[in-house]
């Protein structure tokens, strides 16, 4: 989110945020989230933000639902200040990160790693 759409939202604040607003702010954390170079980090946000907005969806309480919403506001600000930080001094790239790499280039890699049985047990087949 821009800093433009992060202030329209903070305006929409002080009425009942929609539907629209309130998937805009999920996006909104969900593509903050992603811009941390950190494995660690980036996970955590992702994580926070799916089981949060899950576990407040059926909430009806439109008081409560302002309040979340200015809550996730300010978490959006915060996320979005963290991830820049966050970029400008990352550190090395995690192995995480590598073996996530690999695996979107070749999601077969690890199921046919782990597949293949440690044992040969036709020698045991016979013997009986």
């Amino acid at each position: 989110m821009s800093s433009s759409t992060l202030s329209s939202a903070t305006a929409a604040v002080a009425s009942q945020p929609t539907r629209k607003q309130i998937l805009a702010l999920y996006r909104g954390l969900l593509k903050g989230g992603k811009a941390f170079s950190d494995y660690n980090y980036r996970e955590y946000v992702l994580r926070c933000t799916r089981e949060d907005f899950r576990k407040f969806k059926s909430v009806q309480d439109s008081e409560k639902i302002k309040r979340l919403y200015e809550k996730g506001v300010k978490n959006l600000g915060v996320v979005q200040r963290q991830s820049l930080i966050n970029q400008i001094y990352s550190k090395h790239v995690s192995i995480m990160d590598e073996r996530a790499k690999e695996y979107k280039q070749n999601p077969d890699l690890f199921s046919q790693q782990y597949s293949s049985a440690p044992f040969d047990t036709s020698a045991e087949q016979e013997e009986d």
